[in-house]
């Protein structure tokens, strides 16, 4: 009896150094240099990529309203107030964006997600039309700039709404008087309707597109064809084959 105590003693003391020794070992492996398991998950982005999604709707939603108007025949001076305001706020949250870029970066090099992130956002895009918007510069390319120059282009933002400005002003005014407002006639002249392509629209674009593909979704279509038109599509054609005029 006393011999069956002291061989379950021995058991189980053997039993704990070996769980131990199983312990270490796993330990030694994580921190492996090579080892195909990751140092880290995958970084919760959601929140950045909200954000980032909301201010490119936005920017869109605001150049096809200033295109809407560069196409109209007549125009009330009213009709440029809520354009006005809309850029005012997309310049003013423009510094937030950059922000954001920044610490997608953090997350991603604290995960150890930062060196491999276009290797990754590439074996995602199968469609070589869409993995050209990420070639020769991709995502990491997008971030990087966004993170420390975005903020210097809020003056580009404007510039649709100031070459809509300086149109209305250069043409005759007519006045209506039911309306007690002024009217500006283009006349034969009318401006084209395309806003062209910006590097804020580009690099939000790209990096909302980025974002999609990394994070294991698909982009749809249109999408797509918003980042390539304000990236510059060749020939003005979304990459889905629609018009950029049609996409903007």
């Amino acid at each position: 009896m006393k011999l069956t105590n002291i061989n379950y003693r021995h058991v189980a003391t053997l039993s704990a150094i070996l769980s131990v020794i199983l312990v270490q070992c796993a330990a030694f492996t994580l921190a492996t240099p090579g080892s195909a398991i990751p140092f880290a998950p995958d970084p919760n982005l959601s929140s950045e990529q909200q954000s980032v999604e909301r201010y490119f709707n936005d920017l869109v939603a605001y150049n096809r309203a200033c295109s809407q108007l560069a196409a109209r025949a007549q125009l009330r001076a009213a009709d440029i107030d809520p354009v006005q305001r809309k850029s005012d706020d997309l310049k003013g949250r423009l510094s937030d964006v950059q922000r954001v870029a920044g610490e997608i970066i953090r997350k991603l090099k604290a995960a150890n997600a930062w060196d491999d992130l276009d290797q990754k956002v590439l074996a995602s895009v199968t469609d070589p039309r869409r993995r050209a918007l990420f070639q020769p510069n991709g995502l990491k390319a997008a971030l990087e700039e966004a993170s420390t120059t975005l903020g210097t282009h809020a003056s580009e933002i404007s510039t649709p709404l100031d070459n809509l400005r300086r149109k209305l002003t250069s043409q005759t005014l007519v006045v209506d008087r039911s309306a007690s407002v002024v009217l500006v006639g283009y006349g034969t002249s009318r401006p084209n309707p395309l806003i062209s392509p910006g590097r804020v629209r580009c690099l939000v674009g790209k990096i909302r597109l980025g974002l999609i593909h990394r994070l294991g979704g698909t982009a749809t279509d249109n999408t797509v064809d918003e980042v390539c038109c304000a990236c510059g599509c060749p020939g003005d054609v979304g990459v889905s084959g629609t018009p950029c005029s049609q996409v903007q």
